[in-house]
C-alpha cells in the first residue's frame, strides 16, 4: 500500500436527541450492575476463598472426635435397620471418604458455607428420625441415622414435554428390575446421615417432647466409585418420643418441623485438578481484563505492522496489556464491552465456568431447593450470579462460531458471509436478554429429573447396581441445557437482527462496522453505536485517540480474519485516476479558469481495512495507507477523522 499525508475531511453531524442519551445512560447503568454481579460471583462464589475463610468448618462438629466412619458407632446410638452396619459397601465407602477428608481437612475437598435458609413446612427434613433406637443404660444419648439409596430417573425435559413419560406410574418399593422394565435408569447414589445433639431422656414411659438440634451429612455420587460431594446441614426438629426402660429402647413416634426454624447449609466439594484449573483460568481472566481495560483508558499509539520483522511472543503478549500509549485519556470502550469482546477474557472465563460446572450445579440446585420456599434477596442474588456464569458460555459460543466459520467458510471478501453477520449483538442489552432464561437453569434441572424413584438398600441390596457417568443426574441434563443455550442464543440474535435492522444496515455499509461484524471475533457492537447512515452508506466521526485505541483492541484482543474489502483495488485505481487528473489540471497554466463543476471531487473520508495478516490499516480518501507518523500527529493534536 502507498502512504498518505492527505488532510482529512471533518463534517459535523446533528447531535443525538435526549432519548438516545437516556438509552445510553440506561445501558451504562445496567452494564455497571452486571459488572457488579460478575465481580461478586468472582469473589463470593470462589470455593477456594470460601474454604480459606473457614466458615464451613462448623459442620465438622458431629464428627470432630472421629477419624473414620467406624469411630462414630461408639459415639452415637444408631436406629435399628438404618445404621452404619446396614449401609451398602459403596455407601460405606462414600460416607467414610467424606468424613475422613472433612476431619483431616484434606486438600482434596473444599468445606463451603452457603449461609442460612429459613425453613417452611414444605421442607420435609425431620421424619427420618421416626425410628427405634437401642440406648442401653444411658439416658444422655446422641441419636443417629444412616440411610442409603440409588435414585432412578426416566426421560428428560424433551421427553417429558413430547412423550409425557414423567406421568408413567412408578411407586416407592419397586425393585431395580421393575424400574428398568419401565425405562428408568440409575443416576445417583446417596447416603443420608443425621447426628443429633445431646438428648436428655427422662426415665419414664410417658411421651416426651424435645426440640433437638441435628447435623446432616448428605453424601451423593453421580457415578459408581466417583469422588462424592456432600450437602452439609444444621437445623432442629420437634421430637415426640417414649422410653422403654425394660427393653432399653427409645422410640421416636413423631419428628416434625419447628416453626421459625432455619437451616444452615454447607457443602463438601472436590478440590482436584479441574477446580485448580478453573481457579487459575478465572484469575488469569481477571488479570487480562483489568490490565487490558486500564491500558485502554489511555490513547494507544498507532501501530504499523512491519512484515520484515518477526515479533516475539513476549512482545505480542506485552502489547495486550501494556501497549505503547500517549498520556491522553481515551473512552473507546466501557469495561463491560471490553470484557464481552476480548477473546482472552471470554475464553479464559468461559473455560473456568465449564471446568467448575459440576460444583456450580450442585450448589445452585441444592441452594435453590431451600430458597424457593422462602426466597431471600441475598441468596437469590447469589444464585443469579452463579446462573449467569453461563453468559460467558454464550459469548464463547458466538466467538467460536465466528472463528470456526472463518476457517471453514468460503468467504473471499469482508461482508460476503451472512452467517458471520448473524453472530453479533447490537448492544449489551441483547446479551443480557440471553441471560434471562439462565436464571431458570436450576428449575430446568429439577424438571429434567422429575420422574424419580428411590430404591433403598433396605428394599433391595444396591451394591449390584451400577451408575454410569452419562446417566448421572446432572450429566443427563447437560445435553438438554446445551440445546437450550444454543436455541436461546439463536432466538436472541434473530430478534436483535430484526429489531435493529436499520442499525445493522448502517454497520454493513461502514468499513469499520464491517471489520467488527464480518472480519473479526467481535460479538457485541455497542462501542460503534455512533455510526449513522449517510446517503447510500454510513459515516462515523471518530476521534483519533479513540480510533488508535480501537486499532490496538482489534489487533491485540480480537482475532482478525484478514479478509479484503470487495472492490478495493478498483476503487483505488479510480481514486488514483481522479488524483492524477486533479494534479494535472492544477499544474496547467492557462488563461482561462476551469469551472468548479468540471473538477473531479476527491472523497477525503477514510476507510478501515485489513491486510492478509489481519493487521488493521486506515486508508485516506485516495486509498493510501495512513502511516503511524501521520496518524500519531493527529493523536497529539486531538483531532478527528471521518470514516466511511
Amino acid at each position: 500500500m502507498g502512504t498518505s499525508t492527505e488532510r482529512y475531511a471533518v463534517r459535523v453531524l446533528p447531535k443525538r436527541g435526549i432519548g438516545r442519551r437516556m438509552y445510553k445512560a440506561l445501558v451504562s447503568a445496567i452494564g455497571l450492575g452486571v459488572v457488579g454481579l460478575v465481580t461478586g460471583d468472582a469473589v463470593l462464589n470462589t470455593w477456594a476463598v470460601n474454604d480459606f475463610l473457614g466458615a464451613g468448618c462448623f459442620f465438622l462438629t458431629p464428627i470432630a472426635s472421629a477419624s473414620t466412619l467406624g469411630d462414630l458407632m461408639a459415639q452415637y446410638r444408631f436406629a435399628r435397620r438404618v445404621g452404619i452396619g446396614d449401609l451398602s459397601k459403596v455407601a460405606m465407602w462414600m460416607a467414610n471418604y467424606t468424613i475422613t477428608n472433612m476431619v483431616s481437612k484434606s486438600g482434596r475437598v473444599y468445606l463451603v458455607d452457603a449461609g442460612l435458609f429459613p425453613l417452611t413446612p414444605a421442607t420435609v427434613l425431620c421424619p427420618i428420625f421416626e425410628q427405634t433406637y437401642d440406648v442401653g443404660d444411658s439416658l444422655h444419648v446422641h441419636l443417629a441415622v444412616a440411610v442409603d439409596s440409588v435414585s432412578y430417573f426416566r426421560g428428560n425435559a424433551l421427553s417429558h414435554v413430547f412423550a409425557r413419560d414423567s406421568t408413567l406410574p412408578a411407586v416407592a418399593g419397586m425393585t431395580s428390575n421393575e424400574l428398568t422394565l419401565l425405562g428408568y435408569v440409575p443416576g445417583r447414589t446417596t447416603v443420608d446421615q443425621r447426628f443429633t445433639g445431646l438428648l436428655r431422656v427422662a426415665n419414664t414411659s410417658a411421651p416426651q417432647i424435645h426440640i433437638v438440634r441435628y447435623f446432616r451429612i448428605f453424601t451423593r455420587s453421580f457415578c459408581t466409585g466417583c469422588d462424592p460431594v456432600a450437602e452439609l446441614g444444621f437445623s432442629e426438629c420437634n421430637l415426640t418420643l417414649s422410653f422403654d426402660a425394660g427393653a432399653s429402647t427409645l422410640t421416636v413416634a413423631s419428628s416434625t418441623f419447628v416453626p421459625g426454624s432455619s437451616y444452615s447449609l454447607g457443602f463438601v466439594m472436590p478440590s482436584g485438578s479441574y477446580s485448580t484449573a478453573a481457579l487459575t483460568c478465572k484469575l488469569l481472566a481477571v488479570v487480562f481484563g483489568v490490565a487490558g481495560f486500564v491500558a485502554s483508558r489511555r490513547s494507544a499509539q498507532w501501530h504499523d505492522a512491519d512484515a520484515t520483522r518477526a515479533e516475539s511472543l513476549g512482545t505480542r503478549l506485552l502489547r495486550k496489556v501494556a501497549p505503547k500509549v500517549y498520556p491522553y485519556a481515551s473512552d473507546a470502550m466501557r469495561y463491560d464491552m471490553f470484557c464481552y469482546n476480548s477473546d482472552w477474557f471470554v475464553s479464559l472465563y468461559a473455560l473456568s465456568v465449564v471446568l467448575d460446572v459440576p460444583n456450580s450445579f450442585v450448589f445452585v440446585h441444592t441452594a435453590n431447593l431451600y430458597n424457593e420456599h422462602a426466597p431471600q434477596l441475598g441468596h437469590s442474588l447469589q444464585l443469579f450470579m452463579l446462573s449467569t456464569r453461563l453468559l460467558w458460555v454464550n459469548c464463547a459460543l458466538l466467538k467460536a462460531v465466528k472463528v470456526a466459520w472463518s476457517a471453514l467458510g468460503r468467504a473471499t471478501y469482508c461482508g460476503e458471509s451472512r452467517l458471520m453477520g448473524y453472530c453479533n449483538l447490537s448492544s449489551v442489552l441483547s446479551l443480557y436478554a440471553s441471560a434471562v432464561l439462565l436464571f431458570f437453569v436450576p428449575a430446568f434441572i429439577e424438571y429434567n429429573n422429575a420422574a424419580t424413584v428411590e430404591v433403598g438398600n433396605t428394599v433391595e441390596p444396591v451394591d449390584s447396581v451400577r451408575v454410569h457417568v452419562f446417566d448421572g443426574s446432572y450429566m443427563r441434563a447437560a445435553s438438554s441445557i446445551l440445546v437450550g443455550l444454543v436455541l436461546n442464543l439463536a432466538l436472541v440474535t434473530a430478534v436483535d437482527q430484526a429489531v435493529h435492522y436499520r442499525y445493522w444496515r448502517a454497520m454493513r455499509s461502514h468499513s469499520l462496522g464491517r471489520q467488527a461484524i464480518f472480519n473479526s471475533s467481535s460479538i457485541v457492537c455497542d462501542y460503534l453505536d455512533d455510526i449513522v447512515p449517510e446517503g447510500d452508506g454510513a459515516v462515523l466521526i471518530c476521534n483519533a485517540r479513540r480510533l488508535s485505541t480501537l486499532q490496538w483492541f482489534f489487533t491485540s484482543h480480537l482475532t482478525c480474519f484478514g479478509l479484503p474489502e470487495k472492490g478495493l483495488r478498483a476503487s483505488k485505481d479510480k481514486a488514483d485516476a481522479k488524483l492524477t487528473l486533479r494534479t494535472a489540471k492544477s499544474a496547467k497554466v492557462a488563461s482561462w479558469t476551469v469551472p468548479p463543476a468540471a473538477t473531479p471531487e476527491i472523497d477525503l473520508a477514510c476507510c478501515v481495512v485489513q491486510d492478509g495478516d489481519g493487521n488493521v490499516h486506515l486508508l485516506d480518501g485516495a486509498l493510501l495507507d495512513v502511516t503511524s507518523l501521520v496518524f500519531n500527529i493527529k493523536i497529539l493534536k486531538n483531532t478527528s477523522v471521518v470514516i466511511k
